[in-house]
């Protein structure tokens, strides 16, 4: 533990990425190194531990716990030199589906770049909206992410292999659900599948509003639900959700989910919780724009690319209802990869010397500039600029300006 720690205050990431260095090296494991370019560990093997979440974890821990969290962080590190068992019969005890955003995959795609080592194929199928259900194999302290390849050695087919993950998933100890603002309810369980467990009917059965519920996924480790049918526990949801978001590691998703008879699908809330749905989404995307920006900036700089990455903003005001909304930066003449936003945000210097700044809604951009914007392969998308306006052009979006 670091002198900051010892007075109570956080410990910075470089002293964390040092006290998590020399733990795995007590373990045998040398040669790791900090990239403070992009918050990761590195090992000259090719190994990469992401510090970002776990740094988060590890400050949000009470200092009794953080021992402990450590000690998982070191089991990770060994993890991930362990293949998963080739043998179905070994394997099957120890999978699970898990419930994740497609999103996440966009990172390490983005990584893989550098090197030009194809990323393997997720065990995975799609679910509803940004979500899918992934396959993992528990290793008690991690999991690791079944590959499609891994799949076939078994000689088996996703269906098998998801359904023998969903009962070993039913056959967890019993979670139970907890009351945490009005109307708002959290899943707590022993193990870490919080958000996955919406995948077992039993588990939204022990709601009290089962019938009517609304869960959100809005982190790993956390399942938030309400009642459908009272507005204010539904608005206090998405509230509990944005907050977990902005304060809590492992983001996972802004996806409101309901189940109906004929399974679950996406919940679209009307009146002032459909308002709070939509800033949920906002701050999500805002966060995983700058998870993208941040991967993107160390591509760029180790390729000695010159693409500015725009960063998402986000305000509120009164026209639109003190709802949050975002926006970027599109400046003339100079290569942007531009997130999509809300509003778009344009300056010119005018002829005596002042500058004129201001705000266009995405689709009138789109609309009126949008040949000159081209859409990258990232998902969420960006879209390349690199334009000098036409008098008629700025003519234009000067006229759609926001007030």
């Amino acid at each position: 533990m670091g002198w900051r720690e010892w007075v109570g205050l956080k410990p910075r990431v470089e002293d964390f990425a040092a006290l998590l260095i020399s733990q795995i090296a007590r373990e045998g494991s040398l040669g790791w190194t900090f990239d403070r370019s992009d918050s990761t560990l590195r090992h000259p093997e090719g190994g990469v531990i992401n510090l970002v979440n776990i740094y988060l974890e590890y400050c949000g821990g009470a200092r009794s716990i953080r021992s402990a969290l450590l000690e998982k962080y070191v089991t990770m590190s060994m993890v991930n030199a362990r293949p998963v068992p080739t043998l179905w019969e070994v394997a099957a005890k120890s999978i699970y589906p898990t419930v994740r955003s497609r999103f996440d995959h966009m990172v390490p795609s983005i990584e893989s770049r550098i090197t030009q080592e194809a990323m393997p194929v997720r065990l995975s199928t799609p679910w509803i909206g940004d979500l899918e259900v992934r396959i993992v194999y528990d290793w008690g302290a991690h999991m690791t992410v079944v590959s499609a390849e891994l799949a076939e050695t078994w000689g088996q087919t996703l269906e098998s292999i998801l359904e023998r993950a969903l009962v070993n998933l039913a056959a967890l100890p019993k979670p139970a659900w907890e009351s945490i603002a009005r109307g708002v309810y959290e899943l707590r369980t022993e193990t870490s599948y919080q958000e996955s467990l919406l995948l077992v009917d039993k588990v939204i059965d022990q709601l009290p509003f089962s019938r009517t519920a609304v869960c959100i996924a809005c982190n790993r480790g956390v399942l938030l639900a309400a009642d459908a049918d009272d507005s204010e526990s539904l608005i206090e949801l998405f509230e509990q959700a944005i907050e977990s978001l902005r304060q809590k590691p492992w983001p996972l998703s802004a996806t409101a989910l309901q189940r109906r008879p004929d399974g679950w699908q996406e919940y679209h809330p009307q009146g002032e919780a459909a308002v709070r749905a939509r800033n949920l989404h906002t701050v999500s995307l805002a966060g995983i724009y700058a998870d993208q920006k941040q991967a993107l900036e160390s591509l760029h700089s180790k390729t000695q690319t010159d693409i500015f990455v725009a960063t998402v903003g986000l305000f509120r005001r009164s026209q639109d209802g003190n709802a949050i909304r975002s926006w970027c930066a599109w400046g003339e003449s100079f290569a942007s990869l531009l997130p999509k936003t809300d509003l778009i945000a344009f300056a010119r210097a005018g002829n005596n010397g002042d500058d004129r700044a201001m705000m266009v809604r995405w689709e009138h951009v789109v609309s009126i500039v949008g040949h000159h914007m081209r859409a990258t392969s990232e998902d969420p998308a960006r879209y390349f600029v690199d334009a000098t306006f036409n008098d008629s052009e700025w003519a234009q979006l000067t006229a759609a300006k926001e007030g």
